[in-house]
C-alpha cells in the first residue's frame, strides 16, 4: 500500500490527483487523496456523444502534460482510459459564472495506483508476465508483460482516449469482437479502423498524430508526452470547456447522441478473468447497462478461435525478424491461461 501511494505522493501538479497520505488502521488500509469535484470522461462521452475537435483535443492535450510530469518523475501510468481521466468543476463553473481566472475546468488523472516506479526499490510492484490495463486502451506491448512498458504504453492508451472522444466508440468495437480474446487478436494483427470514416472534419494533421499514437510497435509511437502536447496544441484551439460541462449539467442533456459502440465497450481489468466468462456461467453488464456476451463453455472452441484469429497463418510462413511475431505469441500464450483459469 504504501508502495502505491508513493507514486502519486510524490507528484505534484495541476493535472494531477494528488496522494495526501496512506495508512493502516485496525487492518484497513486506508488512502487520502485530492478531492476533485467534477465529471470523468467517460460518463461525459457516454451523455454528449462525440464532443468537438478542439474540446477533445484540449482534454488530451492537458492530459499529456501531466504524464509528461510523471514521466520526468520515472512513472507510468499503465491504465489511461476516459474513466482514469476527471475533468473538474470549479465552483464558479457550477455557480454559472463567467470564463474569469480561476473558473476553468481543468483535467485530473486518477488511478496512479498502477503506476511504477522504475527503480530496483520497486520492482516487485509488477512481476513478469503479469498484465494491468484496459483491454480498450490497452496498448499491444501490455499483453504480454506490464513490467518493462514505458510511457510509450500510456501515449497508445491516449491515442485511443482521443479516438474515443472524437468518434464516440473505441478503436475496435465492431460487433465481431465480442470477446476480448477476439478483441486481443485485433490489437496484434489488426488496423485500426482510419478516424477520418467516423469524423470527416477531422483534419489530416490531427488524424496522422492520432495514428501515430496507436502504431502497435512501441519504436513507432511518439517518443514522450510533450511531442503529443505540442502536436495537437493548435487543434485543441477554441476549445470551451466551461460550456462543455454547462451542456454535460443541463437537464435535458443530448442523451440521444450516444452511440451504441459507447455501450458496448469492454470495462473488466486483466487482473480478473478477461475470456469474458463469469462465475456463474452467464453474462455480465457493466456500468452502462450493456451485456458482454459470454464464451461458449467448451475450451477447445476457444483455444481454436485464439488460434486461427492470433497466429493468423502457418508458422513456417511467418517472418521470424518481424517484431509482432513476439506481440502475436505474448498474446496467444497468455490467452491460453485465461482460458484455463475460466475452464478449471
Amino acid at each position: 500500500m504504501q508502495h502505491i501511494v508513493a507514486s502519486p505522493g510524490c507528484l505534484s501538479h495541476p493535472n494531477i490527483v494528488g496522494a495526501h497520505d496512506a495508512g493502516e488502521h485496525e487492518g484497513t488500509h486506508y488512502l487520502v487523496m485530492e478531492y476533485v469535484d467534477g465529471v470523468d470522461l467517460s460518463k461525459l462521452s457516454r451523455r454528449l456523444g462525440p464532443l468537438s475537435i478542439a474540446d477533445a483535443c484540449e482534454l488530451v492535450r492537458q492530459c499529456a502534460v501531466g504524464l509528461q510530469h510523471a514521466h520526468e518523475h520515472g512513472l507510468v501510468h499503465r491504465d489511461i482510459k476516459p474513466s482514469n481521466l476527471m475533468l473538474s468543476c470549479p465552483p464558479a463553473v457550477s455557480a454559472g459564472e463567467g470564463q474569469g481566472e480561476g473558473t476553468q475546468p481543468i483535467l485530473k488523472i486518477l488511478d496512479l495506483g498502477l503506476a511504477r516506479l522504475h527503480n530496483a526499490q520497486h520492482d516487485d510492484l509488477t512481476s513478469a508476465g503479469q498484465m494491468m490495463g484496459t483491454i480498450d486502451y490497452m496498448a499491444p506491448e501490455q499483453t504480454g508483460d506490464s513490467h518493462d512498458v514505458d510511457i510509450r504504453a500510456d501515449i497508445y492508451s491516449l491515442g485511443a482516449t482521443l479516438y474515443k472522444l472524437l468518434a464516440g466508440c473505441v478503436p475496435y468495437f465492431d460487433p465481431k469482437y465480442d470477446t476480448v480474446v477476439k478483441k486481443l487478436a485485433a490489437l496484434a494483427n489488426e488496423p485500426i479502423t482510419p478516424i477520418g470514416q467516423y469524423r470527416p472534419d477531422v483534419p489530416d494533421e490531427l488524424a496522422t498524430v492520432l495514428h501515430q499514437m496507436l502504431e502497435k510497435e512501441a519504436g513507432d509511437r511518439p517518443v514522450t508526452p510533450n511531442e503529443i502536447v505540442a502536436a495537437i496544441a493548435p487543434h485543441a484551439e477554441g476549445a470551451d470547456l466551461v460550456a462543455l460541462m454547462k451542456r454535460y449539467h443541463e437537464p435535458d442533456g443530448n442523451q440521444a447522441v450516444r452511440d451504441s459502440a459507447s455501450l458496448h465497450s469492454t470495462s473488466q481489468y486483466l487482473t480478473s478473468s478477461f475470456t469474458g466468462t463469469t462465475p456463474s456461467g452467464g453474462s455480465h453488464t457493466d456500468g452502462a447497462g450493456s451485456d458482454h456476451t459470454t464464451l461458449a463453455p467448451s475450451g477447445a472452441i476457444e483455444l481454436e478461435s485464439v488460434v486461427s484469429a492470433v497466429d493468423g497463418q502457418p508458422q513456417h510462413t511467418q517472418n521470424e525478424s518481424d517484431p509482432r511475431i513476439a506481440t502475436r505469441r505474448r498474446i496467444f500464450f497468455a490467452a491460453i491461461v485465461e482460458i484455463g483459469r475460466a475452464h478449471v
